[in-house]
């Protein structure tokens, strides 16, 4: 079975996630481009600093703003979102998660439920005034969902969104709005165009462009956050292998990791330009490189979804602990990997005060802590955080926490 070193295996996920050497992509288009590489981004609604879909297509596009993306997914409809773990996708793939809404509708006799009287209200409304949030419906019964008691109304279009009968119109202040699926797409549901067996085959060739050098537990789980039920348990890992055979898909070992890993055939040119010490030359960024300027991750970023991949290629631990307990906390709320070169050398735990436009470095831990004393490091970790802070509107950073005086001069300067 082939081998890889370790940093060739780095370079190459980071470099197909748009990481390394540096941004490649800018402005509006440039979004599009970023997610025509990495396949989805997860859309998540915490905003202790920025939202996390924000900042992963921020640390892979110079000149991202939050608001091209909404333009281009609620005005252009260009993407659409979906899923329990909320991914947005191209229009132009709706086709293939049509088979996974459908399994849901059958899964949740939604076609029963259409008769129950809060779904035929919600649907009815939605028909006489056109899209509606769960904030516009009133006086509804509260029942058990969430994290205690939901209205009505928001199971009832949580389930229409999930099963495809509405899709999301547009947001405000993030909160979903919902259309109906036939208006939104501008099409009907085209049920039974694409079947359930081609549905799973281009989401598990998506999932692997999408992740690269995963183990078939990980494959498994990415894809599985698409479509659930069409890959659970040993069925759902015996549908990965034939998928694998059927198209080519090997598997090669990282230097000192006997994990096999699954890459696509396309990928065989690149991994030896790597390995020869090269980097193609589309890969070449716009600006500075991550040797020059320091990157930071978002906590749902793609690259670092595979916590074992992570470990395995950069000997770097990651857990998002914004719903553990402070005091079992071993970094912070939010805290966000750093890039540097080709490796994570450290995590920065930011806050944004709005009120004053001060980011605050409520944290800072670095692998190695002689790279504090680095002067390379240094200048490139001034740079990173000074387009961070430009990024979130801040007109300066206050890192008093920071104990070491020159990170902390050069997260202020």
């Amino acid at each position: 079975m082939k081998t890889i070193s370790k940093q060739t295996g780095r370079r190459f996920v980071l470099g197909q996630q748009g990481l390394f050497p540096g941004r490649r992509w800018q402005g509006k288009s440039g979004i599009q481009e970023a997610l025509a590489q990495i396949e989805v981004v997860q859309i998540d609604p915490v905003s202790v600093i920025a939202r996390s879909h924000d900042i992963t297509l921020w640390s892979r596009v110079d000149c991202y703003e939050p608001e091209h993306l909404d333009t281009l997914s609620y005005a252009e409809r260009h993407y659409f979102d979906y899923g329990g773990i909320l991914l947005l996708y191209p229009t132009d793939e709706l086709c293939y998660l049509e088979p996974v809404m459908l399994e849901r509708r059958i899964r949740f006799a939604l076609e029963e439920k259409m008769q129950y009287p809060v779904y035929a209200h919600v649907l009815e409304e939605i028909r006489k005034h056109g899209a509606v949030s769960n904030r516009d419906f009133s006086a509804r019964e509260r029942i058990p969902g969430g994290y205690g008691k939901i209205k009505d109304t928001g199971q009832a279009l949580y389930l229409l969104w999930y099963a495809g009968y509405l899709m999301t119109h547009s947001r405000r202040r993030f909160e979903r709005i919902h259309g109906l699926f036939e208006e939104v797409a501008q099409r009907e549901f085209l049920s039974g165009a694409v079947t359930e067996e081609e549905s799973a085959t281009y989401l598990a060739l998506k999932a692997l462009r999408d992740s690269r050098l995963v183990s078939l537990k990980e494959w498994g789980k990415r894809v599985g956050n698409m479509a659930p039920k069409f890959f659970e348990g040993k069925a759902g890992r015996e549908r990965l292998i034939a998928i694998a055979k059927a198209h080519g898909i090997s598997t090669l070992h990282i230097h000192e990791d006997k994990t096999p890993r699954y890459y696509l055939p396309e990928d065989e040119p690149l991994l030896e330009e790597l390995e020869r010490g090269g980097t193609p030359s589309a890969w070449l960024p716009i600006a500075s490189d991550t040797g020059q300027e320091v990157n930071f991750l978002a906590p749902l970023d793609n690259l670092i979804w595979d916590r074992s991949r992570l470990q395995a290629l950069f000997d770097f631990e990651y857990i998002w602990e914004i719903y553990k307990p402070a005091h079992l906390r071993r970094w912070g709320y939010y805290t966000l990997p750093i890039l540097y070169g080709d490796k994570f050398v450290g995590r920065l735990s930011p806050k944004m005060e709005r009120k004053t436009a001060t980011l605050l470095i409520e944290g800072f831990w670095l692998e190695d802590d002689a790279l504090g004393k680095d002067s390379a490091f240094l200048s490139a970790l001034n740079k990173g955080i000074h387009r961070f802070s430009e990024f979130h509107g801040a007109k300066q950073v206050v890192a008093e926490k920071v104990l070491e005086t020159r990170v902390r001069k050069a997260l202020e300067g």
